[in-house]
């Protein structure tokens, strides 16, 4: 239950009415999506119900006209045993047929719904703010991707076979009626009971299916953590915390499903005695009626032959209601998901084709996390086409925060930033990626090859793009070690490659796609100062526009060999610009500046001299 909601809330969300309302739409759902297979589904399902009342019916007429008077040897058969054999391999071979078509698809319908819900699942995500991704765990996102998704598909399965069962109840308690009313009122009397108890367990059990899906996404959390924190794990001896922890949370869910399996159990008890006791009793009650005459035998064997067909028949429907249920469970998480509209606006305006550094111009920008706290305060900046711009201030003063809104990872409460005179939420989609390439300091690498690393799969990137991109963040000679050079695979966040060369990396897919800005959030700080000066000197140089370099660079710096480099410096503070101007300005009229970069110098200083892993 959400903190914000009471227990008025909780019950209106766990009534009948809303939970069977909420299955019928998400049923209409799936259905929409998949309409030849829904419907080809139910066909069979509702041949199968066909041939089952039709066989009972077929095995009655045999009865009356070939097998008693064949018994009783009072005269020639009605029918021959050819017929009979004909006419029963023709109701097999019917089934037979339906049996096919409707698992088959079924199978179709709930995996292509299954399918088509996990991509629209992970395309909504994708397209949503870095701010709603803030709120929420990765490893609880994974659990609604995956095993939410596939709940909320899974009534579909058993659904085809159910809705062939209740045409199939109809025939048969027509076909019972046709034979003898007050049998048919007790069939149907013994078949709603079973219905009505699944239904009531189902609704009464929800809460617990609720609990069972978030007792997962926290598992998945948890699980998430503990493997991609495994480094820190083991460097810091806690390997027998981290178990107990996930153990803790493992204790939980399982408890969850323990107590959903109790409920579960108690009235599965009952549906299933029921159907059993009410076909003893019907028989009891057939058996009378044909000693009075009121039945003929062959009647009679057709009801009994009937009743036996019709207990997984109507167990199924039970199945389906706790299905159904435990899909909605599923469903309200991933309908959260897809229900949040927190995503980036574009305009509809594109910048002047250029191939020079663009214009940066930042107004009064001022940004709060979903915390509260104010991280930038009217920010005011100007930055010059083809020059560097160092951002420069002690931890906490917002100096990631405000590379993130530049390449606009962010958008600010107030203020604008704009890309050559145009604020970047008047360009139109795709814009800014093109033109303004963000490389944080840990940047995240796929287990893939250096290529596929440098291209993400985009084809507009060609070799002589890579080759630029490789050469200038002096990567070329990371890569002339490695086995099979550009095509060699570096592992999950590439393992295989030290921090520097990560970062090159890193560094060489942004200039591939020839930015006109380049945003650098401490993307250097793991690579050796001499190397990093040559790459710096690089992405000035003019000779080497071709390659789609030499554009506007902002960095995040903290060595002062790097902050030297920059054309101008903004000092940064509390999240507010309190000083601009040349390295060697800044120095001489600020002292808070002159004492920053003096501690910078000392920690360099007592920084171990980088090895070549640290180098690369």
């Amino acid at each position: 239950m959400n903190r914000s909601e009471g227990p008025e809330d909780d019950a209106a969300r766990t009534a009948p009415g809303p939970l069977t309302r909420e299955a019928v739409q998400l049923t209409l759902r799936h259905a929409r999506g998949q309409r030849s297979a829904a419907i080809l589904s139910i066909l069979g399902a509702t041949s199968f119900a066909a041939t089952i009342v039709v066989s009972a019916g077929v095995i009655g007429w045999i009865t009356d006209r070939l097998i008693l008077p064949a018994l009783a040897g009072t005269g020639a058969p009605r029918i021959g045993l050819g017929t009979a054999t004909a006419v029963l391999l023709g109701v097999a071979a019917w089934r037979s047929a339906s049996i096919v078509l409707r698992r088959s698809a079924a199978a179709w319908w709930q995996l292509r719904c299954e399918q088509a819900l996990r991509r629209d699942m992970v395309a909504h995500q994708l397209g949503l703010s870095l701010r709603w991704y803030a709120s929420r765990g990765v490893g609880d996102l994974l659990s609604v991707s995956g095993n939410d998704t596939k709940q909320a598909t899974g009534l579909l399965a058993p659904l085809p076979f159910a809705i062939g069962s209740v045409f199939l109840l109809f025939g048969s308690m027509g076909l019972v009626l046709s034979i003898d009313v007050m049998l048919g009122l007790v069939a149907g009397l013994v078949m709603a009971s079973v219905v009505v108890v699944d239904a009531i367990g189902s609704w009464s059990s929800f809460r617990h299916m609720e609990r069972v899906q978030r007792a997962l996404g926290r598992l998945s959390s948890v699980a998430h953590e503990s493997f991609d924190g495994a480094l820190t794990v083991r460097a810091l001896g806690r390997e027998q915390e981290e178990s107990e922890r996930f153990r803790a949370v493992s204790m939980t869910q399982r408890d969850a499903v323990v107590r959903l399996g109790r409920a579960w159990t108690g009235f599965r008890a009952v549906t299933d005695l029921a159907p059993a006791l009410g076909t003893i009793a019907l028989l009891t009650l057939a058996t009378a009626r044909a000693a009075t005459g009121d039945v003929a035998p062959g009647e009679l064997v057709t009801i009994a032959y009937l009743l036996s067909l019709l207990v997984v028949p109507t167990r199924l429907i039970g199945y389906l209601v706790w299905d159904a249920a435990r899909s909605v469970a599923g469903w309200r998480r991933v309908r959260a998901v897809l229900d949040v509209t927190d995503r980036p606006t574009y305009g509809a305006m594109h910048p002047a084709a250029d191939t020079r550094g663009a214009a940066l111009r930042v107004e009064a920008v001022t940004f709060a996390y979903a915390t509260g706290r104010t991280v930038l305060r009217a920010i005011d900046l100007e930055v010059a086409p083809g020059t560097t711009c160092a951002l420069v201030g002690p931890t906490g003063s917002g100096k990631s925060t405000l590379a993130g809104v530049l390449a606009r990872l962010w958008d600010p409460d107030a203020g604008r930033v704009l890309l050559d005179g145009i604020d970047l939420r008047d360009l139109a989609a795709g814009v800014v990626p093109a033109n303004v390439a963000y490389v944080p300091q840990e940047p995240f690498l796929f287990d893939d090859t250096v290529r596929g690393n440098i291209t993400l799969g985009d084809p507009s990137i060609d070799a002589a793009a890579i080759a630029g991109a490789v050469r200038t963040a002096r990567l070329d000679e990371v890569i002339a070690q490695l086995p099979d050079g550009l095509d060699t695979r570096i592992g999950e966040r590439g393992t295989t490659l030290s921090g520097g060369q990560q970062q090159r990396l890193g560094l060489a897919r942004a200039l591939a796609r020839r930015p006109r800005l380049i945003v650098l959030d401490d993307a250097t700080s793991a690579i050796d100062a001499e190397v990093e000066a040559e790459i710096l000197a690089g992405l000035r140089a003019e000779s080497e526009r071709s390659a789609g370099l030499g554009a506007t660079v902002i960095l995040v710096a903290a060595r002062p060999s790097t902050i030297v480099l920059a054309d101008h410096v903004v000092h940064l503070e509390d999240g507010r610009v309190v000083g601009r101007g040349t390295h060697h300005e800044l120095i001489r009229r600020s002292a808070s500046y002159a004492a920053l970069v003096e501690a910078y110098a000392r920690e360099a200083a007592a920084r171990p001299a980088t090895t070549t892993g640290g180098a690369a």
